[in-house]
């Protein structure tokens, strides 16, 4: 059975609506980006606490997961 894939999309923001898990983009002050996971929360802010750059866009993780094959499944 062929599950239909929804488009994924980056959110530019530097935190979601929702408590949840997402991957971030992350900008550095050098000019470097990085791609991390982190939880976020509405009293918590975001679980990773990173001095040298700030989140600039998010995906729910939920989203991504969709998007990757079923590790049980047979891959042929």
């Amino acid at each position: 059975m062929k599950r239909e894939l929804k488009k994924v999309q980056w959110t530019r923001a530097e935190a979601p609506q929702k408590a949840g898990r997402y991957v971030v983009a992350i900008e550095h002050e050098c000019g470097l980006g990085a791609y991390d996971f982190s939880a976020w929360s509405p009293l918590e802010g975001w679980e990773i606490k990173d001095q040298s750059g700030k989140i600039v866009a998010f995906i729910d993780f939920d989203d991504v997961a969709e998007l990757l094959p079923y590790a049980w499944e047979d891959q042929e």
